[in-house]
């Protein structure tokens, strides 16, 4: 049976945690290494989860551009200002355009490949001493699907795609030069006959040097045409080819943000060539809403798409994860052991992403740089530095998540399995709604029933005649909402409350949070939907029953059936993402068309029932009963009301956020103010026989 939060639970968590009478004690291990990490390198972009086409960098002081062999890294140029990096694969090029509008204005026809990262960067390019404009679309990891794209574009444009090109990785090298003004006095020789050139910071076998390149060309045969055209211009120009081996990056100026503000655009070599960026200051990445990071950067190519590291020192990364994941208002002890944790997590991952540990979202931790460091959180890393968890001489993988919904999860109820050091047990986690807004359910004279802020409307007074207490909105235009949240995604707004109308409340219950949340109903058609968007087998008519069929130890549910037939999933978490991105499995289903009615008789009637029509008695003539249609509102076995409707429709009511694994954040807190636990007693609470020992740095 599933266990609903309810005060007995609640009683139940308290008895659970004044009943610990046993400490764990906690010693060091004798035999077994600890495992450390000194540096670690996070994948703020890498094949496996966030993909970008290209990222900007800035920093406060001068940056050391650079690139990266076994043997260290070497410097290719010093920069100050923001510039771009990408790699240089293949793109679809229009144009040229006499000017910058232009070909913006051809940027905007050209939708981009749905489900493919694909950029439009507008290039300035010299052409016989005037600038002309290039439209780039791309980037493409092969010159194939580059060309199978140019037709799509062609036709957004209104053009033949004849006159679109596919532009591709071939140069000739015209020589290197000692310094940057040489290069750009060579390059401006070339722009000036009409030759496309551009300046080129390189590796080669005795160290970084700066090139000017002709090109691209897209295969051989291009590269011999375009040989063709340079020596007829400039007969006496030394052409050889370049070596693709080596690291390189190829500048361009990028007007696509518009003729003001230019910026350098760097391409990368992308068959393994890897860029090194650093700064004495923080570096910040526009890519990832402009935070600014520790350590240095790594960008290459990997799997055929840009990959971004940061790469720092361990501990300091840290920093950033206990604030990011639980916060500076939070007490010192659940910090320390959110950073024990954290760390542990980290090291357990190994080198996850083949050239990254880990990632920066909430797919592993979350990691939001140094701008988000908080003072507190620090000091919980340093006075945990080099601790971790340990099972059986082995690194734990110490699952975390924001709030358990009162009890933490059982392995079997999320990823399936069997860890030994994880156990479902009760959690204090209601703390994190104690101070939500309280929130009203609502009937609107026009019938419109939704959420509204008990802030925003006050008590007339009155009651319907079934005692229910009648509202009124304290000011015009206040919304009414699907969910009690003020998240427009979340919960849209579906109505207007005006001041006189009269509002017949029949719920309430705390903005959502972590804790508790419900969702906006559902129609059978929009669930049938949902469902089929993600199922090989689909449902050949709307839903009209959904069910918790199974729920595990925590009363996660491990089994949903919609009409009759069992929701299939590859792992019982995911049932969070197949209905809809539910907060947690910890849920109940509140079908609205699912009922039991007891007649005048001592007769149930159970609904839906297709042969069986629903009557609504009207007082003043109750021989003329009123067939039901649409909705209504009756008072349940514990006196409340509850809202029906003869069409099914669906709402979830959930508590807890996150998988539900290992240690509640919210919990961690409750044991610490209240309970006095330190990060040990915490730690020791949601993991069972672990250590914690401290690791080499």
């Amino acid at each position: 049976m599933k266990q609903k939060i309810t005060k007995y639970t609640s009683l139940l968590v308290l008895f659970a945690l004044l009943s610990m009478t046993f400490v764990p004690t906690w010693v060091q291990a004798a035999t077994t290494a600890v495992p450390g990490l000194s540096k670690i390198r996070v994948g703020l972009f890498v094949s496996g989860r966030d993909l970008t086409p290209s990222v900007a960098l800035n920093a406060g002081t001068e940056m050391s551009v650079g690139y990266r062999t076994p043997a260290g890294n070497t410097e290719w140029f010093k920069t100050t200002g923001k510039f771009e990096i990408g790699l240089n694969q293949f793109f679809v090029q229009a144009g040229p355009y006499a000017t910058q509008q232009l070909a913006a204005a051809a940027a905007a026809k050209i939708a981009i490949a749905t489900g493919v990262v694909r950029e439009k960067i507008i290039v300035e390019q010299m052409f016989r001493n005037s600038k002309q404009y290039v439209l780039q679309v791309g980037p493409f990891a092969t010159q194939a699907l580059a060309i199978a794209a140019s037709p799509g574009f062609a036709s957004a444009l209104g053009v033949s795609a004849t006159l679109l090109k596919v532009v591709g990785q071939q140069y000739w090298n015209t020589g290197s030069y000692p310094t940057a003004a040489e290069a750009d006095a060579q390059l401006t020789s070339l722009q000036a006959v009409g030759l496309e050139a551009y300046k080129v910071y390189t590796e080669t076998t005795t160290g970084p040097a700066i090139q000017v390149w002709l090109g691209p060309a897209l295969d051989a045969a291009g590269l011999t045409a375009m040989q063709a055209t340079a020596l007829s211009a400039l007969p006496t120009l030394q052409l050889t080819p370049i070596d693709a081996t080596k690291a390189y990056l190829i500048e361009k100026t990028d007007v696509t943000a518009g003729t003001i503000a230019p910026v350098k655009r760097y391409f990368l070599n992308p068959n393994g060539s890897k860029a090194s960026i650093s700064s004495a200051t923080n570096l910040s990445v526009a890519e990832r809403y402009n935070r600014s990071y520790r350590g240095n950067f790594e960008i290459t190519g990997y799997k055929d798409n840009l990959a971004v590291i940061n790469e720092l020192e361990f501990e300091q990364y840290l920093y950033s994860v206990v604030t990011s994941e639980m916060g500076g208002s939070f007490p010192l002890e659940a910090l320390k052991a959110q950073a024990v944790a954290a760390r542990t997590y980290a090291i357990a991952q190994g080198m996850k992403y083949g050239i990254a540990h880990i990632t920066d979202t909430v797919y592993d931790q979350a990691y939001k740089g140094a701008g988000t460091e908080h003072a507190l959180c620090v000091q919980a890393v340093k006075e945990t530095t080099g601790e971790v968890m340990m099972s059986a001489g082995k690194i734990a993988v110490p699952y975390y998540s924001s709030n358990m919904g009162g009890y933490t999860a059982d392995n079997s109820e999320v990823w399936k399995g069997s860890v030994t050091y994880i156990k479902s047990v009760a959690s204090p986690d209601q703390i994190a709604e104690t101070t939500k807004a309280l929130w009203y359910r609502v009937v609107l004279p026009s019938g419109i029933i939704g959420y509204i802020r008990s802030d925003l409307v006050k008590d007339t007074g009155n009651k319907t005649a079934g005692g229910l207490a009648i509202y009124t909105a304290i000011g015009n235009a206040t919304n009414v909402r699907s969910a009690p949240s003020t998240n427009d995604t979340l919960a849209p707004a579906i109505g207007k409350a005006n001041i006189g109308d009269q509002l017949v409340v029949v719920e309430q219950r705390r903005e959502w949070n972590a804790y508790s949340w419900v969702t906006a109903p559902m129609s059978g058609e929009q669930l049938q939907t949902l469902l089929n968007s993600k199922l090989v087998t689909k449902y050949a008519s709307a839903i009209t029953s959904l069910q918790v069929t199974k729920v595990g130890p925590s009363g996660r549910a491990v089994e949903v059936t919609a009409n009759g037939k069992v929701i299939p999933v590859s792992y019982p978490d995911a049932y969070r993402s197949m209905l809809g991105g539910l907060w947690s499995t910890r849920f109940e289903v509140d079908n609205t068309a699912s009922y039991t009615i007891l007649g005048a008789d001592g007769k149930t009637t159970t609904y839906p029932n297709n042969n069986q029509p629903l009557y609504a008695l009207n007082a003043a003539s109750p021989t003329t009963p009123k067939v039901i249609d649409t909705a209504f509102f009756a008072m349940n076995d514990n006196n409340t009301p509850r809202y029906m409707t003869i069409k099914p429709s669906f709402r979830f009511v959930g508590y807890g956020y996150g998988h539900g694994l290992g240690m509640s954040q919210w919990g961690a807190k409750d044991l610490a103010d209240f309970m006095g636990y330190n990060y040990k007693q915490i730690l020791g609470y949601y993991f069972q026989n672990i250590t914690i020992d401290k690791g080499s740095m």
